[in-house]
């Protein structure tokens, strides 16, 4: 073989090994820093998009998707306006949306039944979390969990913060 053509294949090949390494991560195995893992279970915008605009059932899993990434102002939206004040006006509602984000990133609710009437819904769930056993491997815990809204102003709305309750209690002041 010609030495400019053999210099030609040889980098080309080094160019594919390259790009595959870089694809690959170079072997590197990152995991996020929270230790989540396998386990997390990020809510999609084509797993919203599923239920009907303007549903209940769609107004729970935006609610999920917008709790699991920390979207503040969403949180506060996705809320009946009395709730909605009284989270704006808390100094804790940064840091209780925060640990409730951790706690739900491993969670992912599937509707299971709606009992709908004009202004009040109550979406009935069964959400399965997923608990880190090592880097690759989870363990499952399945929890039933009703959501009640409201219809104000056209929007289906969480009627109370007991979801926020259950699972970001807050922080216990340590003993003195």
């Amino acid at each position: 073989m010609a030495p400019r053509r053999l210099i030609k294949v040889c980098g080309r090949a080094a160019l594919a090994a390259v790009v595959v390494l870089a694809l690959a991560g170079c072997g590197a195995h990152h995991e996020p820093a929270n230790g989540i893992g396998a386990a997390e279970q990020l809510m999609t915008r084509t797993d919203v998009r599923r239920y009907p605009p303007g549903s209940p059932e769609r107004a729970v899993m935006q609610f999920w998707r917008d709790v699991q990434f920390a979207n503040l102002s969403a949180f506060l939206s996705d809320f009946q306006h009395s709730v909605a004040l009284g989270l704006f006006k808390s100094s804790q509602t940064g840091a209780t949306l925060a640990r409730l984000a951790d706690t739900l990133r491993t969670g992912k609710p599937t509707i299971v039944d709606v009992a709908r009437d004009p202004t009040v819904s109550t979406v009935y769930t069964r959400i399965r979390f997923r608990a880190p056993v090592g880097k690759r491997r989870f363990t499952v815990e399945s929890v039933p969990q009703a959501f009640m809204l409201l219809k104000q102003r056209g929007r289906w709305r969480l009627a109370d913060d007991g979801i926020v309750q259950r699972f970001a209690p807050a922080p216990v002041a340590p003993a003195r």
